[in-house]
């Protein structure tokens, strides 16, 4: 038992000074210092690409504290919005509504975070008032303002106006929502297994639960 506690302490101090060695190496060489802001972005980049955004969000709020990069804000709005930690995510892209190369993806980003809140009611405003509203990515906002009425009681536009956004192929299926949604029918269990076999979410609009359909369809098709 003396034998094998020597060899713990030996083997502990072997490690402590091996340990202690590359540490005053790598303080010896600028280049080495592994908590710099440049290694803290290419760490960042990793946990990012790597979709561990916890940690990515770490590693590019401190590369942050010393550096101004738009980029680097983008990708820790995105990491928030990754995580569905939206209100954090929305405060970060509004960072880069103004001068900034990224400002249309970053009001794009704003406007999906807070879709995915789900205030629509204050998410349709924004939109009507086109509040730092990007242009080059209208369609998709149009896109997701009539899904908006999808989920929650507001009483349905035309559906010309519900229908515009979408293409012919999706117009077709986002129809049978807004009729599912305007005029409810009792409901047969094989008629939605099968609805729901032939378009993701259509037999949940069929049997009344809305936002599980739509969700469904959106994340599957538009």
């Amino acid at each position: 038992m003396n034998r094998l506690f020597r060899h713990g302490i030996l083997f502990f101090i072997f490690s402590f000074f091996l340990i202690a060695s590359n540490v005053v190496h790598s303080q010896s060489n600028g280049n080495s210092n592994m908590f710099s802001p440049e290694n803290r972005l290419k760490f960042g980049n990793y946990l990012f690409c790597d979709g561990d955004y916890l940690r990515s969000i770490t590693e590019f709020e401190e590369y942050l504290k010393s550096a101004n990069n738009d980029t680097v804000v983008f990708k820790l709005a995105e990491s928030y919005y990754k995580m569905g930690r939206f209100t954090e995510a929305s405060d970060n892209f509004k960072n880069l509504f103004f001068g900034s190369n990224l400002t249309e993806q970053a009001e794009l980003g704003f406007y999906k975070s807070e879709f995915f809140k789900a205030d629509y009611h204050n998410f349709r405003k924004m939109i009507t008032e086109k509040y730092f509203y990007p242009e080059e990515y209208s369609s998709t906002l149009g896109k997701l303002n009539s899904i908006s009425y999808m989920l929650d009681n507001t009483q349905l536009p035309d559906s010309a106006v519900f229908l515009a956004p979408f293409s012919d192929s999706s117009r077709i299926v986002m129809s049978q929502f807004y009729n599912r949604k305007l005029y409810p029918r009792e409901k047969s269990p094989l008629r939605a297994a099968l609805l729901s076999s032939i378009v993701p979410g259509l037999g949940k609009v069929y049997a009344d639960q809305l936002s599980d359909g739509v969700t469904s369809f959106l994340l599957t098709g538009v």
